[in-house]
């Protein structure tokens, strides 16, 4: 089978049209703009499933080169949350925040409890269960990139891959199923803000609107 080495600016380039794929898709579709289902997941769920198909025939597979790129991405990312995070959100969420810090705990404890059950019962090495439980689901990639090379040098092989994969069919499912679900919510308790929903009603008649707080004039 052919092996195609993608090289960091190649694998970059990948990433981008795979989000504009998925954003014209998206376009043609209003019924995944209607129920909130991202681009880049429209995109990259095309493309791996392609790159799948083309690997399970033995046509070509794709090696990337993303170890180059990924630490300097992670780094972005959770420094751009970080700088979107303040002490007045904190003060203005109050009880709510803390509630909600409480329940995400107990999820990420009954996610290791879960994954932990399945894995031994299958034989699996504890470790290598781990790596499908809250720290890639509840932690992300990044989480999943951190931990799991101590996995591995704890003699869990192949705790990257599924540590990896574990997060990633995680951020899918959560795209998939937290858009609809979302704005199911936000629908039922009226939840919008007033720019929001006249933003909605403008979009829908096709004619243009401008958040007047964002206005230059």
């Amino acid at each position: 089978m052919l092996i195609i080495k993608v090289g960091m600016f190649q694998t970059l380039a990948l990433a981008v049209v795979a989000i504009y794929v998925g954003k014209f898709i998206r376009e043609q579709f209003p019924i995944l703009k209607k129920y909130c289902i991202p681009a880049p997941v429209i995109g990259g769920t095309l493309f791996a499933i392609f790159t799948t198909l083309f690997h399970s025939f033995e046509l070509f597979s794709l090696q990337f080169d993303y170890k180059t790129i990924n630490t300097f991405f992670y780094n972005l990312f959770f420094a751009a949350m970080g700088f979107a995070a303040s002490t007045a959100l904190l003060k203005r969420g109050g009880k709510l925040v803390l509630i909600f810090s409480l329940l995400a705990a107990l999820l990420a404890i009954l996610q290791n409890i879960l994954s932990l059950g399945i894995g031994i019962s299958f034989g699996m090495d504890p470790l290598v269960a781990l790596m499908s439980g809250s720290i890639p689901l509840t932690g992300g990639h990044g989480n999943a990139a951190a931990f799991a090379p101590i996995a591995e040098q704890m003699g869990a092989n192949g705790a990257i891959e599924v540590a990896v994969a574990a997060a990633t069919f995680g951020l899918v499912a959560g795209c998939v199923l937290g858009g609809p679900l979302g704005r199911g919510l936000i629908k039922k308790h009226q939840l919008a803000d007033a720019p929001l929903l006249k933003h909605c009603v403008a979009e829908k008649r096709g004619t243009p609107f401008t958040y007047p707080e964002l206005s230059p004039y």
